[in-house]
C-alpha cells in the first residue's frame, strides 16, 4: 500500500509542478502555479472522501484490501489510458513539426522591453 502511494505521489509533483509552470508560460500570463497545485490538491481531497464514501456506502460488503486492489487497478488502467492520449498527442505534434525547442517566440523581446 505504501508503493502505490509512493508512485501516485511521484506521478503527482512533477504533473503539478512541471506541467503548470510550463501552462502558463505557454499563455505567456503573469502567474504562478500555486493556485493551479491547490485546485488539483482540492480535487485530489475531493476524490478521496468521495472514494471513502464509495467504499462504505456502496461496496461496504467488500474487504477493505479487496477494494483497495481492485481501485488500484482502476486507476492504473485510467492512468494509462491518459498517458497513451497524451503520447499520441505529443508524438503527432513533434511529427508535425509544431513543437519548439528553447524560448517561446517573443520572450527576448519582452523581457529586454520590461527590463529597460
Amino acid at each position: 500500500m505504501t508503493l502505490v502511494g509512493l508512485g501516485l505521489y511521484l506521478g503527482y509533483v512533477p504533473y503539478g509542478c512541471v506541467l503548470f509552470d510550463r501552462t502558463i508560460a505557454a499563455l505567456q500570463i503573469v502567474a504562478t502555479a500555486v493556485f493551479l497545485i491547490y485546485v488539483s490538491d482540492g480535487v485530489a481531497y475531493g476524490g478521496s472522501v468521495v472514494a471513502q464514501l464509495y467504499k462504505a456506502l456502496g461496496q461496504a460488503s467488500m474487504s477493505k484490501l479487496d477494494f483497495f486492489r481492485y481501485f488500484s487497478y482502476a486507476t492504473s488502467a485510467v492512468c494509462l489510458v491518459f498517458f497513451a492520449i497524451s503520447a499520441g498527442y505529443f508524438l503527432r505534434r513533434a511529427a508535425s513539426g509544431e513543437a519548439r525547442v528553447g524560448a517561446l517566440p517573443g520572450a527576448v523581446e519582452n523581457s529586454r522591453r520590461d527590463a529597460g
